[in-house]
């Protein structure tokens, strides 16, 4: 997911010290590095299935999630895993995918047929993360535009 409004915003940085820059991409890797953390708290422990079974993960969600700086003021959450993705939104009938995440979803696809139930973790990490992210920016900004 891209953070909509970024090409803008790093026009916007451009006219700012290096200073400023450095304190942003610090402010980026710093929130990056956040959401990391908050998605391997909330990654599953076991895979969910109907009629309450389960599967255990053998850490293999949480061990797949990492955030990487990926250069000036640009930085990247993800999973390496597939799993992660079938716990995230499910498969087959128990699929659930947040709105915007759809292409992100489809790439998983099977055939359909799979009975894992969603345990939703990088999502909410990643809102999470925005929200704390913006505020951030915000902060600094009006501290430096004072």
């Amino acid at each position: 997911m891209k953070l909509e409004g970024a090409n803008n915003f790093r026009a916007k940085l451009k006219q700012l010290s290096e200073q400023s820059q450095k304190t942003v991409h610090d402010i980026v890797v710093a929130n990056a590095n956040e959401m990391e953390a908050d998605a391997k708290r909330r990654a599953p422990d076991v895979y969910k299935y109907p009629k309450g079974a389960t599967q255990p993960t053998n850490g293999e969600i949480n061990q797949a999630i990492a955030a990487v700086t990926e250069g000036n003021m640009k930085a990247s959450v993800s999973v390496n895993s597939k799993m992660g993705a079938y716990a995230e939104f499910g498969t087959g009938a128990y699929v659930d995918i947040p709105k915007g995440w759809e292409q992100i979803a489809w790439t998983y696809y099977v055939n359909g047929k799979g009975v894992m139930m969603p345990t939703p973790y990088f999502y909410p990490a990643f809102r999470d993360a925005q929200k704390r992210f913006l505020d951030d920016l915000r902060q600094y900004l009006d501290e430096a535009t004072r």
